[in-house]
């Protein structure tokens, strides 16, 4: 199974790095979109989620209003193309523990998508059956 076999359109949104951590929370919030994924020109630069937000601001008490989301985005992303087999990106996640798996496409680089974790469990599931 390959990531172009799952749909990885969903689940998640792009934010810029100088958005402050409130709106992401409120875009966040809008949808059932589990993660951020923080664009710097082309390139995704971090990810955040609410468990980040609430790490970040909350507990070391940061001002949503004022912080951004280049001040508390995870770094840690692992960029996959869909080409990429299922069990490389599950070894990579086992191995590297990133906040988001991200899909981009291999010739220009362009963000196709997110694999979520739902994504990988149903992926798994489904080579396990086979």
């Amino acid at each position: 199974m390959l990531v172009s076999d799952l749909k990885v359109d969903d689940e998640y949104i792009i934010v810029g790095p100088d958005e402050t951590v409130q709106q992401v929370a409120k875009r966040l919030l809008q949808g059932y979109y589990g993660t951020a994924l923080v664009r710097a020109g082309k390139e995704i630069v971090g990810a955040i989620t609410m468990d980040i937000i609430v790490a970040k601001t909350v507990v070391e008490a940061k001002d949503p209003t004022v912080a951004c989301a280049k001040d508390i985005m995870d770094e840690n992303v692992v960029k996959v193309n869909p080409e990429t087999d299922i069990k490389n990106v599950d070894h990579d996640i086992r191995r590297v523990r990133p906040s988001a798996v991200v899909v981009c496409d291999s010739a220009s680089g362009d963000v196709l998508g997110y694999v979520s974790p739902l994504d990988m469990m149903e992926a798994l599931q489904s080579i396990v059956q086979s």
